[in-house]
């Protein structure tokens, strides 16, 4: 299912993406990797979801992909069709939360992901809800982001210890 996944976020931003630009969407795609790194260190112990390896056989190769191909390329295709005005951005947004929670259920109800410490569907939701809105934040205003992202840390950090 990952090995499908990757290919699928290949083909679609192969697609879709703004490759010519994609230094314009940089740094934001660096964020994304980062986010997710940092996630990964802070459970390293006990993690709140945890995708399942599948064929890949290996946990950290899997977060590693996700790091460094899912995210930014999903970064680069988000924000490379992210329209102008404020009411298409919110659908746009809608869009891939629903994309990503599509995909969530699929693995949810394949076993390819498991939950822990109190940690469900809802709150997966509520996170890529917060997910597309700090990656939009960042890729206009990256200082605000960060602060946000700092505001976001601490409530899951208090609502789910590491």
């Amino acid at each position: 299912m990952n090995i499908a996944v990757i290919i699928i976020i290949i083909f679609s931003t192969w697609k879709w993406g703004d490759w010519k630009n994609w230094q314009k969407y940089h740094p934001t795609m660096l964020f994304v990797a980062l986010a997710n790194l940092l996630y990964n260190f802070i459970y390293c112990k006990g993690p709140l979801w945890e995708i399942q390896p599948g064929i890949l056989q290996n946990g950290i190769l899997t977060e590693l992909l996700y790091s460094f191909i899912v995210f930014p390329l999903t970064a680069l295709m988000f924000l490379s069709n992210l329209p102008s005005s404020r009411g298409k951005q919110a659908l746009h947004i809608l869009k891939y939360i629903l994309v990503y929670f599509i995909f969530e259920l699929v693995f949810y109800f394949s076993n390819m992901i498991i939950y822990r410490h109190g940690w469900n569907l809802s709150y997966s939701f509520i996170w890529n809800v917060m997910m597309f809105i700090v990656w939009t934040v960042h890729f206009k205003k990256p200082l605000l982001a960060y602060v946000t992202s700092l505001g976001v840390m601490i409530i899951v950090l208090s609502l789910f210890p590491a």
